[in-house]
């Protein structure tokens, strides 16, 4: 049986760096590329509620990060406690400009949302 699941999939936040810009780290490698749109879900017993319902352009990645663009200096402090009711997680939110691309039109591809064949 072929199963398909969606891409980019969603992520389980492990810590959120407050600052200037705003650094998630993830539980696992997550498929979110620069230039994704990324929106949060974040319970308020996790702190950083600030974050919740909010969406925004990521800057910077790596296999296990990404760094979006939200000044978060003034936001609470992040809790990290997967076991919540409603556990933190970064959700793809649309496609977006790849950053520091200076041509007219650089649509980020590699951030498609596509079904995927899994099996």
């Amino acid at each position: 049986m072929t199963t398909y699941a969606m891409y980019p999939r969603f992520s389980y936040i492990d810590a959120i760096t407050r600052g200037v810009t705003t650094t998630i780290e993830f539980t696992e490698d997550h498929d979110f590329t620069d230039g994704e749109l990324v929106s949060f879900r974040v319970d308020r017993a996790n702190g950083t509620r600030e974050l919740n319902d909010v969406t925004a352009r990521v800057i910077i990645h790596t296999d296990t990060t990404i760094t979006v663009d939200i000044d978060s200096n003034n936001f609470t402090p992040f809790v990290a406690d997967l076991d919540v009711q409603n556990p933190p997680m970064a959700v793809p939110a649309g496609s977006g400009v790849v950053p520091g691309d200076n041509s007219l039109v650089s649509v980020n591809l590699a951030d498609s949302f596509d079904n995927r064949r899994v099996s």
